[in-house]
């Protein structure tokens, strides 16, 4: 198969992936946080496959970029989002902030 449409179908499931996200937020059973980074996480494991089948990380970058794009449309504060993950020790999603007085912080 052809390297752009290995790419281009890459996308294209990625983007399906991502939009199943977005419906889920639309209809309250995800929030945008956790639903923006199923969808990055989904879409760079994508990526990280295709660039080792194509051998080129740089033959894969397009499909990096279109998931970044996907997860600001999901959540537009993905990138504020994973630095307030990654400063919590042990590094986790974050419940416990934005949910307090709930029993998913626990």
């Amino acid at each position: 198969m052809e390297e752009a449409l290995i790419v281009e179908r890459a996308i294209i499931l990625v983007r399906d992936f991502a939009m199943a996200r977005a419906r889920n937020v639309a209809r309250g059973a995800e929030s945008a946080r956790l639903a923006g980074l199923l969808a990055q996480k989904y879409g760079y494991g994508v990526t990280d496959s295709i660039a080792e089948i194509l051998g080129s990380k740089s033959a894969a970058s397009p499909i990096r970029r279109a998931v970044d794009d996907l997860v600001t449309g999901i959540d537009p504060k993905w990138r504020e989002h994973a630095i307030e993950r990654w400063s919590l020790r042990p590094a986790d999603l974050g419940a416990s902030a934005c949910c307090k007085g709930s029993t998913l912080a626990n």
